[in-house]
């Protein structure tokens, strides 16, 4: 259970508890000790689904670091124009394979950082990958879609739309969609993704990969 979410279970246990005690302390016509037990359940039961489905959104976010290595992705040719991609999360390990069309990849991020409140009560940046691209090199400067694989689970990404809709969510939280380069894709390569503050990088972890970058 996410901290958040085990934190708001508490508090309906509390609110439920304090509620309790203002039926008995009202059965006992002790109406001003009722009053303020009622009050505090109300409280109580007010911040927990408050602070529920804001537990249970960002469960499937990790927490940002600075710097950190997000992914590792590998890349075999099997025909021209076509690769399988086989991507390592980090640093749970977890590995995915796919396949992408096209000469180039890019890889995006949803990242929510706190404001206000929130920020002060500790919460951290969090991050969720969002989808992994493949694109043909149209010329120089642009480069054309040939296919997409999301990354993230569909609730992450609910609760990230319902921030960017909410006049009250942004006031939190800044949710953004970072996006990274756009990497060569050569039989061999073998890549670091790596996420800051600023944005995402691809950066080649072998010889492969560093040829195919430093190739005009």
């Amino acid at each position: 259970m996410q901290p958040l979410q085990a934190l708001a279970a508490t508090l309906a246990v509390f609110g439920v508890v304090a509620g309790l005690l203002a039926a008995v302390r009202s059965g006992r016509r002790r109406q001003v000790s009722a009053l303020g037990h009622a009050l505090l359940a109300g409280v109580l039961l007010w911040a927990a689904v408050w602070m529920w489905p804001l537990g249970t959104g960002i469960a499937g976010y990790d927490r940002l670091r600075d710097g950190q290595a997000v992914a590792e992705l590998y890349f075999e040719q099997l025909v021209p124009g076509r690769f399988r991609v086989t991507m390592t999360r980090l640093p749970g390990g977890r590995m995915q394979v796919f396949d992408l069309d096209g000469q180039r990849w890019r890889i995006d991020a949803r990242t929510l950082h706190w404001r206000g409140w929130a920020l002060e009560a500790g919460l951290t940046p969090r991050y969720q990958l969002d989808r992994l691209t493949g694109l043909d090199a149209a010329d120089n400067d642009k480069t054309l879609p040939r296919g997409t694989y999301d990354l993230g689970d569909p609730g992450g990404l609910r609760f990230w739309q319902r921030i960017r809709a909410g006049p009250y969510w942004r006031r939190v939280v800044d949710a953004r969609l970072v996006y990274g380069p756009n990497a060569v894709m050569s039989h061999g390569a073998r890549y670091e993704v790596v996420l800051a503050t600023q944005g995402l990088d691809a950066r080649p972890i072998n010889d492969a990969a560093a040829v195919a970058q430093a190739a005009p």
